[in-house]
């Protein structure tokens, strides 16, 4: 319970701009999330479509559009790693 107690006497409401740093990067954190969520479903339902097409309703543009989709995607995480890494 003494524990306790310090820690409410040592905490501090966090400032204006703490308090945005924290939202913020917060807010990074969830789209990065939501971004390799949806990278993954991609590639899932890629490797999924041969066994099947007809069960997904998907026609040969939709295919095409979605590989396409997902090299560009590749090539912008790929310019990115390789920025990061000079």
């Amino acid at each position: 319970m003494s524990k306790v107690i310090w820690i409410l006497k040592v905490s501090k409401k966090p400032s204006s701009k703490e308090y945005r740093l924290m939202l913020r990067v917060t807010g990074i954190g969830l789209l990065i999330l939501g971004f390799y969520t949806f990278i993954i479903r991609l590639i899932a339902s890629l490797i999924l479509l041969p066994y099947s097409p007809l069960r997904a309703g998907l026609t040969s543009t939709t295919v095409i559009i979605m590989l396409v989709v997902l090299a560009v995607l590749v090539g912008v995480l790929l310019m990115i790693f390789l920025r990061r890494r000079r």
